[in-house]
This record gives structure tokens, sequence and C-alpha cells, in this order.
């Protein structure tokens, strides 16, 4: 009747268990968010919530305030869309004050669509952008008050400095920049973030690191700067770099000092702080007195000392599926079938251990599943979506990782066994070398060394409003050309628009993969509007997909049968062409009640008879529309009702679906989510229709922050209707399970 994914991130996302189709490396269906990170100042701090695979911000409600935050998105790439709808995640982020997440979750099937939604632990004052690198959301949050030096005007909107942070009045230029006595003086502040909401976290590192630098906490401050730098450059990289100069020498770090003071002027030889990072460098050369030696402890102390961190993440979910059937045939009477479709306890495990100091960080991560099926007939199943060691020094000059991990990017669409090298040439380019073996299953526990690709992409940093990266891959299999690619991705963050642009050719084919284009506006009511348009192969080409239909297990076997040329023209038939659009729009009416629209339209192409494996026919255009109401506090302060409608016309049906669901909170830790969806559908080719009626409810308890028990049951009613003959089924499901993080 019904199977859907439980997944549960902690530090980072853990492995779940949907196999997707994959092009040269498994699209991680299995884990749509990556990872959350939060930057705190002194009166707002920033969200950052990271997903696998390039995304887009759709609209968000509560506009501005309230308990619960949801917040729409849409794959950029749109067949992951359908498979998002089997994923239920959750991310976990330290709460604060300022910070009062109790838990990010992430759901699939939703009658507004894919969602994240965010649990505060008290109502709280937020904003909403699009991630400058459209693999992730940007939430602003200024507490139990609206804020306006605190929060940009729309979710994208330009920023400055004010708007965030009030910076601390600038200090005097010194005289004597060398001095390490008295007050710490420090340059003033001259520059500001710019537009996008990834400037806002940007503008929260400077300032929160000028904080603790004239609060002396100079380890703290050297980590602030130092993860800003890792960016792309932007308008605040002069000052972060004279800035972490100084925290390095207050710090007693010299050397590292010395060279910080060095980069800016090989950098900005003609930078507003130029001549006074000269005076410091001059200083440093200079200074005869050496700064008093430190006892070991207080030495350590002040240079901060190696810190190791675990995360870890815990969830056991029994699931339960029944269904029984019964057909009434007039010819052979009634049939009762049972089958049950589920029967298993699913348990996901997801550690990283991290370790860092002032010179290098590094982590390892390690993230499994495995399934125990209860049924006579099932088989227990384990999976690994990720096992990896990663280091990189302090500003992530260098990085490298080794191991299977998961990469959206640089022509990598998805899992892989192998490693990724990424060398930061200048603020402005990055140059990314990858190789490995794809992975078609996070079930895989095993190399498949017949099918590796290698790639090199470079990622061009901001210049103005755009960024992206250039790419070329080639994979092979087989001792065959799999795919060979070149392509680039485009990236556009202003002050109310987003868009992203990708192009995929494959120079061996001779033909474009992918080409697609989104873009969201955001107007000054808040209401907001997204286009997108999307060409490409289904699936993407590559020589494997000559497989398609034929008894043969491998191209090896296959290559018994046929000649290069005729495997070639095999993995062409079997691979259509598929052409999406789509339009959306959404409009919050007052702080309680919004609505969404969609509509799109798409073809497939035929597909060719060749190789005894019979021709598919096009679809032709299919269309699809939904409408939602959402209302928030409509019953009591922070309950959510959602109200939706959805209507398909394909090629070979019309379906009409109503969908009512609610989110209603009993107590500050106890939740109920009931839900009940009807939907008719009726054949253009023959007589059948199919009518259903799906009703459930989800219960959520917190028992504390890092542990969180859940239940969901319901059932299903479906009539089928058939050239006489009728099918009726009957059935329920349940899923219990906790979650456990520390």
């Amino acid at each position: 009747m019904r199977s859907i994914g439980y997944v549960t991130v902690g530090a980072a996302a853990v492995a779940g268990f949907v196999s997707a189709e994959e092009a040269h490396a498994q699209p991680s269906l299995d884990r749509v968010l990556s990872e959350a990170h939060v930057t705190e100042g002194d009166r707002c701090s920033v969200v950052r919530v990271d997903f696998n695979f390039p995304v887009r911000y759709v609209s968000h409600f509560p506009t501005d305030n309230g308990n619960e935050l949801q917040i729409r998105v849409r794959a950029i790439e749109r067949q992951l869309d359908s498979e998002m709808a089997l994923r239920r995640e959750s991310l976990r982020l330290p709460s604060t004050d300022l910070t009062p997440i109790r838990e990010i979750d992430f759901e699939g099937n939703r009658p507004e669509g894919p969602t994240v939604e965010v649990v505060f632990s008290k109502k709280t004052f937020f904003r909403v952008g699009q991630g400058a690198d459209f693999r992730s959301l940007v939430i602003v949050l200024s507490g139990e008050n609206a804020n306006v030096d605190c929060t940009p005007v729309t979710p994208i909107a330009p920023v400055t400095p004010g708007d965030l942070i009030a910076t601390p009045p600038p200090a005097q230029a010194a005289a004597t920049p060398s001095a390490r006595n008295g007050r710490l003086e420090l340059p003033p502040a001259t520059a500001q973030a710019g537009a996008g909401a990834d400037a806002v976290e940007s503008q929260v590192l400077l300032d929160t690191a000028r904080t603790s630098l004239l609060d002396r906490n100079f380890p703290q401050a050297i980590q602030l700067l130092t993860k800003l730098l890792q960016r792309p450059e932007g308008p605040l990289a002069a000052e972060a770099h004279e800035l972490l100069g100084i925290a390095r020498e207050r710090n007693g770090q010299l050397a590292h000092a010395k060279a910080e003071y060095e980069d800016y002027l090989r950098l900005y030889p003609q930078g507003p702080g130029a001549e006074r990072v000269r005076q410091r460098l001059s200083g440093l050369l200079t200074d005869a007195t050496p700064r008093p030696e430190l006892r070991s402890a207080e030495r350590a102390k002040e240079a901060g000392e190696t810190e190791w961190k675990l995360n870890t993440s815990l969830s056991q979910y029994y699931l339960r599926d029944d269904t029984s059937r019964t057909t009434d045939d007039p010819v052979l009477g009634k049939i009762t079938e049972d089958t049950v479709n589920q029967n298993e306890l699913l348990t996901a495990v997801d550690a990283t251990l991290g370790v860092r100091n002032s010179d290098f960080q590094a982590k390892m991560r390690v993230a499994t599943t495995y399934t125990n099926d209860f049924r006579s007939d099932g088989q227990n199943e384990s999976t690994i979506s990720a096992a990896y060691l990663e280091a990189s020094d302090a500003k992530q000059r260098v990085l490298g990782r080794v191991g299977r991990q998961t990469r959206s990017t640089g022509g990598i669409f998805g899992r892989f066994d192998g490693g990724l090298l990424s060398m930061r040439a200048t603020n402005k380019f990055k140059l990314n070398l990858a190789a490995g073996y794809p992975v078609e299953s996070s079930k895989d526990q095993t190399f498949n060394n017949n099918r590796y690709f290698y790639a090199a992409s470079v990622d061009i940093g901001r210049i103005g409003k755009w960024d992206g990266d250039l790419y070329y891959l080639r994979q092979s299999a087989y001792r065959l050309v799999d795919r060979e690619a070149v392509g680039a991705e485009v990236r556009y963050v202003g002050d109310k628009i987003s868009a992203f642009g990708l192009v995929d050719y494959d120079v061996h084919y001779k033909q474009v993969n992918i080409g697609l284009v989104n873009a969201n506006v955001t107007l000054a009511d808040e209401t907001t509007f997204s286009v997108s348009a999307d060409y490409r192969r289904a699936p993407l080409l590559t020589t494997t997909n000559a497989l398609q239909g034929q008894t043969a297990g491998s191209l090896d076997e296959l290559k018994a049968s046929y000649s290069r040329e005729q495997i070639e023209q095999l993995a062409n038939d079997r691979t259509a062409y598929s052409r999406t659009a789509t339009v959306s729009a959404s409009h919050p009416f007052n702080d309680h009640v919004a609505v969404n629209l969609d509509a799109t339209v798409s073809n497939m192409s035929s597909t060719k008879e060749s190789g005894g494996v019979p021709a598919n026919p096009a679809s032709g255009n299919e269309y699809y529309y939904s409408a939602q109401v959402v209302g928030s506090s409509v019953f009591t302060d922070g309950d959510l009702v959602i109200g939706g409608v959805r209507y398909a016309d394909t090629a070979t049906s019309n379906r009409y679906t109503v969908d009512f669901s609610a989110r209603y909170p009993v107590t500050r830790d106890f939740r109920v989510s009931p839900r009940v969806r009807l939907s008719y559908r009726e054949n253009k080719n023959d007589d059948g229709t199919q009518t259903a009626v799906r009703p459930s409810v989800r219960l959520n308890y917190n028992v504390h922050r890092n542990f969180q028990l859940e239940f969901e049951g319901g059932g299903e009613w479906q009539q089928d209707e058939f050239s006489g003959i009728s099918t009726e089924s009957r059935g329920f499901f349940l899923n219990l399970g906790y979650r456990l993080d520390f």
C-alpha cells in the first residue's frame, strides 16, 4: 500500500534506502539534506541548511515570525522532485537563546510539495533566502522580537553592516601598529557585505570576529575569520585578511601573522588598509624585543588547543504495511489476497568525528543503515551512504577527501567511491580534481572497478552577483567510453532575483545531455514567482543504457553480440528526450494565510525499437496543476492547517486529488498531525476508474531536546473498476520509532 523512507540526520545526513537510477554516479535520493550550520552574532544568527543536490527556494510561511517555519523547495532537476516525495529527514542544531531551533525536518510528501520545516522552542522572527550556491537555504533569526537592524527586508535583499549587527565603534588607527601592550585597536570597518542571503552570514562572521578581538578572545576570532575566508571572495575579504593578521599577531603566532600580512599586500597592494598592514609587517620584522615566553599551559590556551568533537545520530523505526485485496470477477467469483508489504526494523547511524586547531581541520564520517526484514521471504539489508575521511588546512586552501561520498557539481551528479582534491588557487578560482567508481546503490558494499571516472572543474568566485563553474568529466565502463562531458553551471543572486543555469554536453555522443534554467523573483509584498525550463536526455545518456531490456548483465557480455558502434546506438535508442516547464506563485494575504499555485507541462519523446527491445511511444504533453491554502494559528497559537487540490492530465489518465492536513501543538513537546487524502482517477484508454481514501495521523513527542518519539498510523480504502471487474483494497500502516542525537 505505502512505503516511505525514514532518515535521521545528526551532524549531517543519515543514509536511507531509496534506490534511484544513476547517471555516472548514483543520485543520492536516499539523502536530501546534507548538514546545517549556524553563525551567531550579537543580536541575530544565521542558519544555513545544505542539500545534496541543487534546489531552488520557492516560498516560505509564515511571513516573518512564528513557532514553526515552512519553506517550500523544489529540486532543480525535476526528476528528483518525485523521488523526494519518498523522503523524510531531520537535522539537529545546538539550541541557544539566539538560535532556538528544536529541529529541522524535511518532508517530501506534503500537500504543498517538498517542504523544510523548522520548529522553534519559542516564537521567533526570521527571514529566509536562497543560498548563493543553490544547494542551501539561509535563515536569519532575530529572537522573540522583530529587529529591523538584524533582518534583511526581503529573503534575498541587499545587506549592509547596519542591517545585521551594530559594528563596534572603530578605534583610531594605531600610530604604532605593532605595539603589543595596552588596549587592542582595530582598523575601521569600511566594507559592506553586498547583496544576497550568503552576505548575511559573511557579515555576521566578520562582526562577531571583531567583537571577539575586542574581547581578546583571539582563538575564536581566528576561527571565525578563517571560516569567512574559506568562502568565495567578496567585499569583506580584504578586511578579514587584515583582521586575521592582527588576531594571529595578538595570539603570539607571529609567523602566521607575517604570512597573513604578506598575503594581504600581495592580494590588495592598493587596498584601504595597505599602509596599516605594511606598518604592522615592518613592526614584526624589526621589533627586537621578543614577547615574554608564555608558560606552556597558557600558551596552549591562547594559541588554541586541538579540539576533538564527536556527533552521532541514532534512529530506529518499526515499519508495518498490510493490504487485503478482494476482486469480484463475474466469471471467477470473489478472490481475496492478503499481502504484507512491509514488516521491518530500520536502524540508522550517522557518526562524524572531527578534529581541528589553528592550522588544520579533519573529519571522518560514516552513515549506514541496517534493515531487519521480518517477512518469511524477506532479506535483511544494509547500506553505506557515506564513509570518508576529509582533511584540509585551516583556510581550506587545500582540501582532500577519500572514501564513499556525494558530489552534485563539477559534472558529478551523485555518489561515488573515490577521492576529491580541491585547491584554491586564488580567492576567485578553485580547482577541483575527482576520480573514482560510481555507486549504483548505497547497498553496494564493494567497488565496481569495471566502471570508473575522472573529472576536473574550476569554481569561479563572485563577479558582481554572478558565480559558477566549468567542468570536464570522462567515464569508462568495461573499456568503453560511458560518458564524456563538458559543462557549465551559472548562478545569480541579486536583491530580488535569483537564477540558476546548467548545460551538460556529451562530446563523445555529440549531444546535449542537460540544459536547464531556473529563476525566482520576490516582490515587495513577499509574493514570489518561480519559473523553470528543463531539457534533458532521460535517463542521462551513457553507454550503459544499452543494457536496458537486454538479458546481458554487463557491457562485457553485450560486446559478445554487438560491436562498439552498435552498443552505442542501442544506448541512444534506449534514451528518451524529456522537456519540462514549471511556473509557481506564492502570495501571503497576511501573517496567517497564504496561497500557493503551481503549473507544469512535460513531454517525453518516444524511444526506438532495436536490439529486440520494443519501442516506447511518446507521452505527448502532460499537464499538472496544484493549489494550496495554508493557515497558521487558526485554532491555537502555533498550529498549521493546509488544504490542497491537484489535477493531473497525463497520457493515460486524469487524476483529481484533495488533500487536507494539520499540525496541532497539544503541548510544547507534543504534536498531533492528522491528514486525509481523497483521489479519483479515470483512464483515457479504457473504462477503468479508481477511487481512494487515505486517512492518517502522526504523533511527535520530544522527551528531551535530543530524544524524540514518533508514531504514525493510517489506513487506505481503494476501489478499482474495470470492464465489469471490481477490486476493493483495504490496508493499514504504522511506523513507530525514536531518534537520539548525542
